[in-house]
């Protein structure tokens, strides 16, 4: 027997949003949520298209952050934060989830800054060890000393973390959802030309997924293709 909780509510906070392509894996989580009886509050930036769902609310407290210089932009994402936190309150929500990639100083805040509200963190950790630079595990450390659990996408991520880390904090795996509500059907497979191929690139386009390789080797196998 499936346990419901009545009146369960979470606030979900993703600045990044419309801007970045993460609106669509957000608005995933909150209908997943919603789905299961779980009334979701998403805040996120302007540059994010609102979508209706039941037991769904949008809230742009991150509003034009990201066309700004990069000052403005700091001080636009501890500002908005502070927002959500504060329409949380008032809607006495006590749990909220975050996605990070890294951590940073200024998360490091945000996390303290939402304790001192006596918030509960959920938080998915998408990537284990930062794409770009060596994180500092300073500021790792003292992040995680904020959560109250940690979300994952796959096995690997989970043995990684635990290696990294050996930290007393509940863990899940939740596999990375799919876009399916998003997009549009695809062509019956038996109406697609026989001289085309298609393919998916899935993520955001960043330099470390490597998408110049994927093109150079498309135009390698189309040259041999017409020999």
């Amino acid at each position: 027997m499936i346990m419901r909780v009545k009146d369960f509510s979470i606030g979900l906070i993703e600045p990044v949003g419309g801007h970045g392509g993460m609106d669509y894996y957000d608005y995933g989580l909150a209908m997943g949520l919603a789905e299961n009886n779980v009334k979701v509050v998403y805040y996120t930036c302007s540059e994010t298209n609102e979508r209706k769902y039941d037991n769904v609310q949008t809230f742009i407290c991150f509003k034009k952050m990201w066309k700004r210089n990069f000052f403005i932009k700091v001080f636009k994402y501890l500002i908005g934060h502070c927002l959500a936190i504060s329409d949380l309150k008032k809607r006495n929500i006590k749990i909220i989830h975050l996605h990070f990639f890294s951590f940073r100083s200024i998360d490091l805040f945000i996390l303290w800054y939402a304790r001192m509200n006596n918030f509960k963190m959920i938080i998915t950790l998408h990537d284990i060890n930062s794409f770009y630079k060596k994180a500092n595990r300073i500021i790792e450390k003292r992040c995680f000393k904020y959560i109250d659990g940690i979300i994952v996408h796959n096995k690997s991520s989970l043995k990684a973390l635990d290696s990294k880390f050996k930290l007393p904090i509940p863990k899940a795996i939740i596999p990375h959802g799919n876009y399916l509500p998003f997009i549009n059907n695809l062509p019956n497979v038996e109406s697609i030309d026989k001289d085309k191929f298609s393919l998916l690139f899935f993520g955001q386009i960043k330099k470390v997924k490597g998408l110049d390789v994927l093109l150079k080797a498309i135009s390698i196998l189309k040259k041999k293709m017409l020999r």
